[in-house]
């Protein structure tokens, strides 16, 4: 049976499988490079990161939160959004649309969600500052300009300097572990 095959399959097949096996590395290792460059952007600009937690939301229910991230002036509750194309979208636009090539996919607003993980946050951590920010992680461009609380991965570490640009506050130590305390690591 295998010797009614061709003799050019016996290589063709081993290199078609090596050709979708490099692709696919390729791919998730753009992904986990987008993934490895937030991390170590926040972990330069905060000494101490919780990530994917699910905390109280103050209305008897629980949040789901992505990093959240300590510094001198407060904590930055940082919502990461996976998208690549031309965004176009407001905070005060219900749904944003991205464009990639011909196509158009809609996506509700991050900055509102952010907002209610701020307010969630703040709630557990009453006098402690607590910031928010939007990451569009991916090769993204705002043909109608960024919205705001919204950056890319490449200007995540201006955004947090222009944040922690304001006097340092008390040491938020106690607040943090608090916060800690209460979340439940998602898994």
């Amino acid at each position: 049976m295998l010797s009614d095959l061709p003799q050019w399959t016996s290589w063709a097949i081993p290199g078609a499988l090596a050709v979708a096996g490099l692709a696919t590395w390729l791919v998730m290792r753009r992904r986990r490079s987008y993934r490895w460059r937030l991390r170590a952007v926040l972990r330069a600009h905060g000494d101490a990161l919780l990530r994917d937690l699910l905390i109280p939301d103050g209305l008897d229910g629980q949040i789901h939160v992505s990093h959240i991230l300590r510094t001198d002036a407060g904590f930055v509750v940082v919502d990461v959004v996976p998208v690549a194309g031309a965004v176009f979208g407001a905070p005060s636009i219900d749904e944003w649309t991205v464009m990639a090539g011909r196509r158009a996919h809609k996506f509700r607003n991050p900055v509102a969600s952010n907002r209610s993980r701020v307010l969630a946050v703040r709630s557990l951590v009453p006098g402690v500052p607590v910031h928010g920010l939007v990451v569009l992680l991916g090769p993204v461009s705002f043909p109608k300009g960024t919205p705001q609380a919204t950056v890319t991965i490449d200007t995540l570490g201006e955004a947090l300097d222009a944040l922690l640009a304001a006097p340092p506050g008390a040491a938020w130590d106690d607040a943090w572990y608090g916060l800690a305390a209460c979340a439940a690591r998602v898994k």
